[in-house]
């Protein structure tokens, strides 16, 4: 029945499948594409220069096509505020009459100076909940808690590690001085020191309190003795010495636009056309790029994310003068290289009720290897399919699924931050058809760069993404996730339906 619904639908838009194609007036990719990943902008890492440049250009942009900024930014601003937090470069441990070095043996994830000799308390998982309590009967007053990962044996290493901050104000709640974690999560250990140790991390800013404060190690135990050593032990003393995490903040945007719908009913409701304007960086402000060659230290982010950015920039301009029913919003996130961090702070801060956002089309890719297609991440998992196969379809390109569902790319976008409220938020992606040597050449790369484009793929690849954007916004009926997706319930809690 569902396959037949779609051949209907397919069927009813089918009848100029070519029509549309090139119908942007005065269409500007390449310029676009040109400025954002110019070396001027030193790969727009987010807190710098290029990045604010980039988001200037994307407002004035805005207001040229006559976008109206949303109640509670300031000049199509959304101010964002991030921490960025730099390990120590000196630490120990002494336990049991053995040193631990930082870096070899543990990492530091935050907290302030410290150098004490102090009482340890071994507390199993440093766990609380409705059915256990790990900390009851201990007194972990003023002394260090050391735990294991997770919550139980049956933890799953991606859930302890979002249990951090949990766990942390667990200990904190418990009277703790520190809290060191014994590290079991299956990802090499050389890869987790040099990432947590070895480089700035950001996250989204919160107020100074105790808790950021609190020292927070990661000890390795990789064939789990010492573990098996301190449950025997249960208690005794150590020596815990760390030059402590430097924090700063830093400030950055998202840059966010509105046009009103011209449906008296429909333009109550919302799309959202977004995409990430960040990059890596370049210089000594780089974030997760490859090697720089001494001809060039600038990762000029073209692919990843200029020609998404471009393509919202695109539908602003033909949106201006060609209202759908429904009302957009264009939202260019900073900080999504550094962990979704524009989306998430916008999704924890939204400037219109969820409940009124009915659909997210991002714009987001890591480049392509196949000019015939576009990727669509998500493509079978809203009821948009088919507006979104014509939209391709009518500006000749073949719109594709995921070829690489391990890699789990749906959820490693801006898009997540609304699927996760329940909004059906698709990423509509250059054609990719595997993690090839064509797209490892330019990913986060320097590389990538204007020159390496096809523009003329560049251009049909934006019409692509503003035809499927106008037919969904014009959509009459209700936007769905699939039956039986994941992120369904979250999207009935939203709605209120079944």
């Amino acid at each position: 029945m569902k396959n037949f619904l779609l051949l209907s639908l397919l069927l009813t838009l089918a009848s100029n499948p070519t029509a549309w194609a090139q119908k942007i007036p005065g269409a500007s990719p390449e310029k676009h594409i040109r400025f954002l990943a110019s070396d001027e902008l030193m790969g727009r890492m987010t807190g710098t220069a290029g990045n604010n440049q980039a988001a200037d250009y994307i407002a004035a942009h805005f207001k040229k096509q006559g976008l109206m900024p949303v109640p509670g930014t300031e000049g199509y601003f959304q101010k964002v505020y991030l921490q960025k937090t730099t390990p120590p470069q000196s630490a120990s441990i002494t336990l049991n009459e053995q040193i631990f070095r930082l870096s070899e043996h543990f990492i530091v994830l935050q907290g302030a100076a410290i150098d004490q000799e102090l009482p340890w308390v071994f507390a199993h998982y440093g766990w609380e909940d409705d059915t256990r309590n790990d900390y009851a009967n201990l007194d972990v007053k003023g002394k260090v808690v050391i735990c294991k990962m997770g919550a139980s044996d049956e933890t799953d290493p991606r859930e302890a590690l979002q249990l951090i901050r949990l766990k942390r104000d667990l200990a904190l709640k418990n009277g703790a001085a520190a809290l060191i974690e014994i590290y079991n999560a299956p990802y090499p250990w050389p890869i987790i020191s040099r990432y947590f140790g070895g480089s700035s991390q950001y996250e989204l800013a919160e107020e100074e309190n105790a808790a950021s404060a609190l020292s927070f190690l990661w000890l390795n135990d990789p064939e789990k003795t010492l573990t098996s050593a301190l449950e025997t032990q249960k208690q005794g003393t150590l020596r815990l010495q760390s030059g402590g995490m430097l924090i700063e903040k830093v400030a950055s945007q998202n840059v966010i636009g509105m046009l009103e719908g011209k449906d008296p009913l429909l333009k109550k409701e919302y799309i959202f056309l977004s995409a990430h304007y960040d990059h890596v960086g370049g210089g000594t402000n780089t974030g997760s790029g490859g090697a720089m060659t001494p001809e060039d230290s600038i990762y000029n982010g073209a692919r990843d994310n200029a020609m998404g950015t471009t393509a919202v920039l695109e539908a602003a301009a033909y949106f201006a003068k060609k209202r759908p029913a429904r009302s957009l919003v264009f939202i260019a996130y900073t900080g999504e290289e550094l962990g979704l961090l524009g989306s998430k702070y916008y999704a924890q801060n939204p400037l219109i009720p969820f409940k009124d956002v009915v659909y997210n089309f991002n714009c987001d890719g890591a480049g392509y290897n196949d000019k015939t297609k576009v990727t669509v991440i998500g493509l079978e998992r809203t009821n948009a399919q088919a507006l979104i196969l014509q939209g391709c379809k009518e500006n000749g390109l073949e719109a594709i699924v995921d070829p690489v569902p391990e890699q789990n790319l749906f959820d490693r976008s801006d898009n997540v931050s609304f699927a996760e409220k329940g909004v059906p938020a698709p990423t509509f992606a250059p054609g990719l058809t595997a993690f090839d040597e064509a797209i490892q050449q330019y990913y986060h790369q320097v590389a990538d760069d204007a020159d390496s484009l096809d523009f003329v793929y560049v251009a049909q690849y934006a019409n692509a993404y503003v035809r499927s954007a106008e037919l969904i916004a014009n959509f009459k009926e209700k936007f769905k996730w699939a039956e039986g997706d994941k992120y369904e319930k979250a999207y009935q809690s939203l709605y209120g339906t079944n």
